[in-house]
This record gives C-alpha cells, sequence and structure tokens, in this order.
C-alpha cells in the first residue's frame, strides 16, 4: 500500500482503522501502521509532519487490551527512537517534544526503559514483522 500510494495518504487511511471498534481490527491497523513506517524510513518519518499525526495514535494505542496492538506499537516507537537518537539534532528534538505533550512523564520514563531493555535484547521485533528481530 506505501508503495501505490503517497506517504500521507497511507498513513492517513492505516490512522483511521486504529479508532475502529473491534480490538482486533485496531490490533491489525497498528500492525500494518508500524510496517508501513518502516517501509517509509524512520528518518523520513521523523522529518516528515506524518511524525505529528502517529505520536498521538501510538499513545492511544500503548494502552490498549490486546498485547499484539501494544507490541507493535512499542516495535515502531522504539524504532523511531533509535533513528532520532542516531540522527541527532532537530529530528531528536522534535520527537522528544512530541513524545513529552502526549505522554506522562512516568509513562514516557518506563518506555524508554522498556526501548533499552528490548534493544539490548533484540526484541520487539516479533510484532512489527511478524517473524523475530533477525528476519528481513
Amino acid at each position: 500500500m506505501v508503495h501505490s500510494v503517497s506517504d500521507s495518504r497511507a498513513v492517513h487511511a492505516l490512522a483511521s482503522c486504529t479508532g475502529h471498534r473491534n480490538p482486533s481490527a485496531r490490533a491489525k491497523a497498528a500492525l500494518h501502521l508500524s510496517r508501513a513506517l518502516e517501509v517509509m524510513g524512520y528518518s523520513r518519518v521523523l522529518q516528515s509532519r506524518e511524525l505529528d499525526r502517529v505520536v498521538p495514535l501510538f499513545v492511544t494505542l500503548l494502552s490498549e487490551g490486546l498485547s499484539e496492538t501494544r507490541t507493535a506499537t512499542k516495535g515502531a516507537l522504539a524504532a523511531l527512537m533509535r533513528e532520532a537518537r542516531r540522527a541527532g539534532g532537530e529530528s531528536s528534538e522534535r520527537l522528544e517534544r512530541l513524545l513529552h505533550r502526549h505522554i506522562s512523564e512516568p509513562a514516557l520514563r518506563k518506555l524508554r526503559e522498556q526501548v533499552e531493555n528490548e534493544s539490548a535484547r533484540g526484541g520487539f521485533g516479533a510484532g512489527v514483522n511478524g517473524s523475530g528481530a533477525g528476519s528481513s
């Protein structure tokens, strides 16, 4: 889908599905949204206005009931945070501002700890690409 339409249109379509009544539909929307961001390239997402759309969505999806939804969301947020840390500069500051605006300080601290722990173990990959962190 990301290759067939513009980035903005793909994110908008998937973002609208995250508000669906069915928790399974929200889980699949979160999974596909995280995959779409991966295909677009996290460095490109950090510099686009799509970041302003997905961060608030991810914050709401972090509190979902299904673990599949939370795992896909954490995986995408972890990848964005790693890429922002690697890129530094304005991208990193922008992501930090958005996270501070939408997530409480204790929740943000917990998310950072989880990202660092899972990055060290190579986790979160199974929720994003479906077959583990080492697959392509």
